[in-house]
């Protein structure tokens, strides 16, 4: 029974990443949300409706959306595995166990790979999604926390909260490459569209710190407000944003120059947040009390709140995952 279930699921995932002329389009929900708490996840459509629609696990943290939009990834940090959702039919496709806490989660930009940061284990996943079974695991260090790809897919970065640096694996090889000295407790963490620049934030000295990755230096930090923090480059690489669950603002960066300027209030301790692909919009994740403010940018202002039962803990939006 269990072999039939794992080629049952092999083929549909073969199914859902080969390209095809007769394939609806994506997914009608503008943006999905993570729920750590009740452990499942939340689609909100551009109306403000939110429905909770799957409940799966023990302590689901970090949620990836694949470029396509057709799958998501969803980490369960309690039970160590990530589950895989089709979320246009509502279901669980896959569930792949992964290192000790797992947090940060990402699809390659071609789509064709899952990495998963393994807090707890010090490793990262690497999981081909059309040969699940050839996954493999790279050490990287004390305490990964989430990761990006390089807009290439040719390097995943990952930030190590227990050494103060973050990672350089190469995603073809799964191996070890280097490692980017900053200090501190790095967190999260975003990248330019043109794979210029690293944004990472460092949770233990509430810093935003902007690395040049063609030399490996350090460019320009900044003073963040309290707490963890989420950090979204908008798909456009004009602004960096940076949350404080601490606070209640989300601050506002230039990534050319770099330089700050300004903050949006938002609500209490923001965390997750992602810009839509036309840069007008940005959804932040709100814990206190919990609920999405959907900000409009050219007003940097909050124009609606959408409540939620539980406290939301990340975002993933279309185009921008």
């Amino acid at each position: 029974m269990l072999f039939v279930r794992l080629a049952l699921s092999l083929l549909l995932l073969s199914l859902l990443l080969a390209p095809s002329a007769d394939r609806s389009g994506p997914p009608a929900q503008l943006f999905w949300v993570s729920l750590r708490d009740q452990g499942g996840a939340v689609s909100l459509t551009s109306q403000g409706e939110a429905t909770e629609w799957l409940v799966l696990g023990a302590k689901t943290t970090y949620l990836a959306l694949s470029p396509d939009g057709r799958l998501i990834a969803l980490t369960d940090s309690a039970k160590h595995r990530v589950y895989l959702l089709e979320p246009e039919g509502r279901r669980l496709i896959a569930t792949y166990p992964v290192g000790q806490t797992p947090k940060g989660v990402k699809f390659s930009p071609a789509g064709r790979l899952l990495a998963v940061a393994n807090e707890g284990a010090g490793t990262l996943t690497l999981i081909p999604l059309d040969r699940p079974d050839e996954a493999s695991e790279v050490a990287v260090g004390s305490q990964p926390h989430n990761l990006v790809f390089s807009p290439d897919g040719k390097r995943i970065y990952v930030t190590l909260q227990g050494e103060g640096a973050v990672a350089v694996v190469d995603s073809a090889r799964a191996k070890l490459i280097g490692k980017v000295p900053l200090g501190g407790a790095p967190h999260n963490l975003d990248i330019t569209p043109d794979g210029a620049r690293l944004f990472v934030a460092d949770r233990e000295r509430d810093l935003l710190i902007a690395v040049d990755l063609a030399s490996g230096q350090v460019v320009a930090t900044f003073k963040l407000s309290r707490g963890h923090h989420g950090v979204d480059v908008s798909p456009d690489g004009r602004r960096v944003y940076v949350s404080g669950i601490g606070g209640e603002e989300v601050s506002v960066f230039d990534p050319i120059g770099p330089a700050p300027l300004s903050t949006i209030r938002v609500g209490g301790g923001p965390h997750g947040l992602r810009t839509d692909m036309s840069g007008r919009l940005l959804y932040v994740a709100l814990t206190d009390p919990p609920g999405v403010a959907m900000v409009d940018l050219t007003r940097e202002k909050v124009v609606r709140t959408i409540p939620i039962a539980g406290p939301p803990f990340w975002v993933a939006v279309m185009g921008n995952p």
